[in-house]
């Protein structure tokens, strides 16, 4: 299982909840769950499609008809779990009067609202509405989410365990960490570049300078703290005739294949990608996935990135300077 799927399916799977927990909050006239979705959805459609919407409170004060706004793009998104043709009816008539000129779009929490988006509404001039575009369940949601990239997929992840699903940290146990460790340090590569690593300097630095905050939060700043646990293992392993400096070698090399073969890919794409290339390779090669889970795998591939990151074994340094002009690593 690759990163990517990891990550839809935890999407999918605070979709779920979040469905159920509202329905059954609505059936015990509980509002302050469908009201505590709103800021949620706001954030998941802006990162999934690009908006820039708010909480109409936000901007309009008791408004009519409205949940969400993106006054940029003149768009009015209304989530509701009340799947009637009415409602829908009721906020088409209600936005005549207070979205003039704006695009009109329903999100509804349920995994099916298909039948909605079949039926036959009474549309107002000045306003848009296309019910088969414009009518939003969370399988709707999902699919769209196959077809963005991983980078957004794992924001999207992220958002959800903020805010939705209370998401297991995965507990990683050292002889998992060393598990995976072993497997990267037997990776085949062409040492004849005479693969080099940058010199230390501040972590932030080298963070703003690849551009890498959007995975700053919940994945260089979380993961960061497995820092000294490594240091130990990476000791272990020098004892025990594995040296340290062939791991940085290979993960160096995957980095730079990364970043030749996909010139145009962000840094967090490739940071992801070379996630994807390592879970690959130990479930492919050591079939780690007949041990742990994919989820435990995906984790523990970017904790050792992560820290290859903190140690300056990856990425470009923020002094401008490249692989090519610092001291080699001795492996």
């Amino acid at each position: 299982m690759a990163p990517r799927e990891v990550y839809l399916k935890n999407i999918e799977e605070a979709l779920a909840f979040l469905v159920s927990k509202v329905a059954i909050s609505g059936r015990m006239n509980l509002l302050d769950d469908h009201v505590l979705a709103e800021p949620f959805f706001a954030r998941f459609l802006n990162e999934l499609y690009g908006w820039n919407l708010v909480t109409s409170n936000d901007s309009v004060a008791n408004a009519v008809a409205v949940d969400l706004i993106d006054r940029s793009q003149k768009l009015s998104v209304q989530v509701t779990t009340n799947t009637t043709k009415e409602k829908i009816q009721n906020t088409l008539n209600k936005a005549k009067k207070n979205l003039k000129g704006y695009h009109v779009q329903f999100v509804f929490i349920t995994t099916d609202a298909r039948n909605l988006s079949r039926m036959t509404f009474t549309i107002p001039e000045n306003i848009s509405f296309i019910p088969s575009d414009d009518i939003i369940d969370t399988s709707q949601l999902m699919i769209t989410c196959q077809s963005i990239d991983v980078a957004s997929l794992l924001r999207l992840q992220n958002l959800c365990k903020e805010e939705v699903l209370p998401i297991q940290e995965i507990p990683v146990q050292n002889s998992e960490l060393v598990k995976v460790l072993r497997a990267v340090s037997k990776i085949r590569i062409d040492y004849s570049n005479e693969l080099k690593v940058p010199r230390s300097f501040k972590i932030q630095d080298k963070i703003d300078f690849n551009c890498l905050r959007p995975i700053q939060v919940q994945t260089i700043d979380e993961l960061a703290s497995y820092n000294p646990r490594l240091d130990t293992t990476y000791e272990t392993f020098a004892q025990d005739g594995v040296s340290p400096g062939i791991i940085f070698q290979k993960l160096s090399a995957i980095y730079q294949n990364q970043t030749l073969r996909h010139t145009d890919d962000s840094a967090p794409l490739i940071f992801l990608k070379m996630v994807e290339e390592l879970m690959n390779y130990v479930v492919d090669k050591f079939h780690l996935d007949s041990e742990m889970s994919p989820e435990k795998i995906e984790y523990c591939c970017r904790i050792i990135l992560v820290d290859a990151f903190i140690r300056c074994k990856i990425f470009v340094d923020p002094e401008g300077y490249h692989y090519d002009t610092t001291d080699r690593h001795q492996a």
